[in-house]
């Protein structure tokens, strides 16, 4: 054993005339590690794994492809480390996701900003796998280009892209969204489409794992989106191994370990598919924790009567469904991988130039959004549902800013769909406004304020659901059916004692409804009826 050349790495001396040799350095991260070079393989092993876990340490270097069978040349590895007092640092990150400057995946390719040094991933970090295929042209002409208008798929993708976005945002919380409905309707394509914007989509963990398991896989998603596919395999009834996971993970949970003695925060984004919402097995537990359940996974429904199934229409050139979706598993099996690296090149150096003005423009989309759903200026203020929807669409403005994203992408219109959707799962906790403009805003939702009633027979009648129209002096009237009433106000007997509730809804003595004409060739028909706000008609006509 002899000092080398360079003064923090010591050659060894092996059996058979091997080479080898030991160095110490310090990651970006801070933790101190062992470098290994034995029989022209290098592997990478924390110094304090070296303290009473020696057969987990050669473990690893093995992994690494650095064996060391004889015993001679383990003493000799051993007295090498022991000789090693000095750690200087190294641009070396140990984690995945952001370390500082940089920004790191499982395959190794760490992303450092112009004009800093060149990081590395550790060896015993970087994972082997399919991380990247085709090329970034490829997905966004035969991926992001075919999506347009799709609000529920492209809001998947906005979430992905959003993961490596949370840390800098100013969102306390790790958001999550859980893809509700029947079988057979495109809910894990969703699923898919979203991890394949970062990774190869067919390598999905599930529910069936334990919650430590989960927790010990949720390390690989690091800054990026955490997909779980089949939610339904916990048991809801009981639902408390699920409840758990859930506020643990929207937590962020800190975590110490016994070589990184440093709390670091792991941040992601969770999407997770489920036949039945998670909020259904909730009656059980107080109002309270509920709510709060339900602002960590967000449900969006996958609409059971929509013959499309994700999709809002078919684009040009698909006659079915089940086609266009085909046409998405293909690409994506194909491409997968290259969009997020083409994002976080620029995050990682719009973020180096100034990270305060670009957490300021993170904030400041994110303002936007919140101020199109009317949140910002409630009194309720911003909430983690809206920060979480509004952080995707800043995604989707700073990806479309940075040629990422097609202009065509209206990334407001799909995030507010989405929102709107999440509201529409959850109306016994959503405020009598919010309530009122997602009726009106339903794409079914006829308006009639300026046009005659058309002819409508009985199933489309249905179909729409509701009506605006002009009523006295101007006014406009939300007119509305008892199915639909049925959908967003399950708590209709309690909230239509409020004052607000009794200052908007108009009623006949004796019924619940005014007679209104929403169609050519019937008489006036009994409907729901409310008196829009002026503020709410103002946004209505903005949109």
């Amino acid at each position: 054993m002899s000092k080398s050349d360079t003064i923090d790495r010591i050659r060894l001396t092996l059996a058979k005339g091997r080479s080898g040799s030991v160095a110490g350095f310090r990651s970006l991260g801070g933790t101190e590690f062992f470098e290994i070079e034995y029989g022209g393989a290098a592997g990478h092993v924390p110094r304090l794994m070296f303290l009473d876990q020696q057969p987990a340490a050669k473990i690893l270097l093995a992994r690494q492809k650095v064996v060391v069978m004889s015993k001679k040349d383990w003493t000799e590895v051993i007295k090498g480390i022991e000789d090693i007092d000095e750690f200087p640092p190294r641009p070396i990150v140990d984690r995945l996701g952001w370390t500082d400057e940089y920004f790191a995946l499982r395959d190794g390719k760490v992303f450092s900003p112009a004009r800093q040094p060149k990081a590395q991933l550790v060896s015993s970090t970087a994972n082997e796998g399919d991380a990247k295929s085709g090329t970034f042209a490829r997905w966004r002409k035969e991926i992001a280009e075919p999506l347009t208008g799709q609000s529920l798929p492209m809001v998947a993708v906005l979430a992905a892209m959003a993961a490596p976005l949370l840390r800098y945002s100013g969102l306390t919380h790790n958001p999550g969204l859980e893809l509700c409905g029947p079988r057979g309707k495109g809910k894990t394509l969703l699923l898919r489409l979203a991890i394949s914007v970062a990774d190869n989509p067919n390598k999905l963990p599930t529910f069936d794992a334990t919650r430590i398991g989960l927790s010990k896989i949720s390390e690989r998603y690091e800054d990026r989106i955490f997909p779980v596919d089949e939610g339904s395999h916990v048991d809801r009834n009981d639902g408390h191994f699920f409840q758990s996971l859930v506020f643990g993970m929207a937590s962020g949970t800190s975590r110490v370990t016994a070589f990184q003695t440093e709390i670091h925060e792991s941040r992601f984004i969770l999407m997770t598919t489920a036949n039945r919402s998670y909020h259904e097995s909730l009656s059980h537990l107080d109002h309270e924790t509920r709510a709060a359940a339900l602002d960590r996974l967000l449900p969006l429904s996958v609409d059971p009567d929509n013959e499309l199934g994700v999709f809002d229409f078919l684009p040009e050139g698909f006659a079915t469904s089940g086609e266009f979706a085909r046409y998405l598993e293909q690409g994506m099996n194909a491409l997968f991988g290259v969009a997020i690296r083409r994002l976080l090149h620029s995050i990682v150096n719009t973020k180096a130039k100034d990270t305060v003005s670009f957490a300021a423009s993170l904030g400041a989309d994110i303002h936007a959004f919140e101020t199109a759903v009317g949140v910002a200026s409630s009194p309720q203020g911003r909430t983690r549902p809206s920060s979480s929807f509004g952080l995707f669409y800043a995604a989707g403005a700073f990806a479309q800013r940075r040629g990422v994203l097609p202009e065509t992408w209206d990334c407001l219109a799909a995030c507010v769909a989405a929102y709107r959707n999440y509201q529409a799962q959850l109306p016994e906790c959503t405020p009598l406004a919010a309530r009122l403009m997602m009726i009106a805003d339903r794409p079914q939702t006829l308006d009639l304020r300026d046009t005659e009633p058309p002819r409508l027979p009985d199933e489309e009648f249905k179909a729409h659901g509701a009506f605006l129209k002009r009523g006295k002096n101007g006014r406009t009237e939300l007119l509305v059916t008892d199915d639909v009433v049925d959908r967003y106000f399950p708590d209709w007997r309690s909230l239509s004692g409020s004052t607000e509730f009794k200052s908007l809804n108009l009623r006949d003595r004796d019924h619940r409804t005014k007679q209104r004409q929403v169609r050519k060739g019937h008489k006036k028909e009994r409907l729901v009826c409310f008196v829009l706000p002026t503020d709410m008609v103002k946004q209505i006509d903005a949109d």
